[in-house]
Formats: C-alpha cells, sequence, structure tokens
C-alpha cells in the first residue's frame, strides 16, 4: 500500500462482526475470520502480500469460501501488521497459510524450521489474532 493512498478507518460495526464471528466457535472461529481474509487479501493488489508459490504446496481454492468485506479486511489487516511487529515468525506463518495457501510442510521449509514447530508457531499466533481482534473490539465498547 501506499503511503499517498487514502483508507478510510473502519467502522465500529466492522470491528464487532469481525468479533463476533471469531468469538462464535473459539478457536475455529478465527481460521474461518482468517481464511475470509485471506482470500480478500489475496485479490486486493494494494497490500502487497506475496502471491501463490509452486514450492509452497497447493494453491488456495477462493471460491468455496466467501471473502470478507473491505471494511472487515482492513481490520483484520491491521490485527495481522500488528502481529508482524511482535513476531516476524508468526506473522509468515499467519501469511503463508492464509494468503499463500501453503501446505504445513511447505510453509515450514520456506521458515525453515520443523513442521511440528511450525504448527506451534501457527497455533499461536491464530490465538493471538483472536484476542487481539476481541480486545480491540472491547476498546471501542468501552
Amino acid at each position: 500500500m501506499t503511503q499517498d493512498s487514502y483508507v478510510e478507518m473502519p467502522s465500529q460495526e466492522a470491528f464487532q462482526r469481525v468479533a463476533d464471528v471469531a468469538q462464535e466457535t473459539r478457536y475455529s472461529g478465527i481460521r474461518e475470520v482468517l481464511t475470509r481474509w485471506g482470500n480478500w487479501a489475496r485479490e486486493q493488489p494494494r497490500v502487497g502480500y506475496p502471491k501463490f508459490s509452486a514450492g509452497m504446496g497447493q494453491n488456495p481454492v477462493t471460491d468455496k469460501v466467501a471473502m470478507c468485506s473491505d471494511e472487515e479486511g482492513l481490520v483484520i489487516d491491521k490485527a495481522v501488521l500488528a502481529l508482524k511487529g511482535y513476531s516476524e515468525e508468526h506473522f509468515k506463518a499467519i501469511v503463508s497459510k492464509y494468503v499463500v495457501g501453503a501446505t504445513g510442510k511447505g510453509a515450514a521449509e520456506y521458515l525453515g524450521i520443523p513442521v511440528r514447530q511450525y504448527y506451534i508457531t501457527l497455533s499461536s499466533a491464530e490465538m493471538a489474532l483472536s484476542v487481539a481482534l476481541l480486545t480491540t473490539v472491547s476498546i471501542f465498547e468501552a
């Protein structure tokens, strides 16, 4: 995203919609949120995430799962970018899974870590994003 492009701040309702989906089924809810965000991010040329790479596994299927709205995508994108500031490895695990659509083995090889460690990192990143999204909503409610 270029610095001179204007992006409107997502509304409180967008934050609430994302949090509602994330909270519905707890752990699997964040996976649905991230899958929808990954489909959205893959289709947004201005976001700048990597495209599918042949060495990373299977090409993600975008037509089986809906994309989130632009407003919701921006909410989730902000949380994912905040995760990058915390841990580059966690950020790369999320992007490789949800945007690139890499298999566990392909992502682990890309990150240079064992497959088991990749899944631990991915799980930790998903949980951190779930908490971040739910916390963001509670800040608006105060």
